[in-house]
């Protein structure tokens, strides 16, 4: 699992979802992505259920999409953006059809 220290990418992303919520303020991600590499990970979220709050359920979005952590951290911060991921305690909840 790709992890800086102890913290997984849904740890760092659900901090940056917060501050960035409380803040009300656009992404400072720099690296954008693709619509192909958003439908992978969105992919990859409903395969967790749409919930991503346990390290494994982030193990298994990583390995399915094979992304660095600095590109799901991207993915996080532009679907949040567009109201696709939100934060819900210490869990990424995916907003999409495919999901219950």
């Amino acid at each position: 699992m790709i992890q800086t220290g102890n913290i997984s990418f849904v740890t760092k992303a659900v901090a940056l979802c917060g501050m960035v919520f409380a803040a009300g303020c656009a992404s400072a991600a720099e690296d954008r992505v693709t619509q192909k590499q958003k439908d992978k990970f969105i992919a990859a979220m409903i395969s967790t259920g749409c919930y991503v709050n346990s390290e494994e359920e982030a193990a298994i979005v990583e390995k399915q999409t094979g992304f660095s952590e600095e590109k799901l951290t991207a993915i996080v911060l532009e679907l949040k953006e567009t109201g696709e991921v939100i934060r819900e305690s210490d869990s990424l909840k995916l907003i999409n059809e495919g999901c219950p």
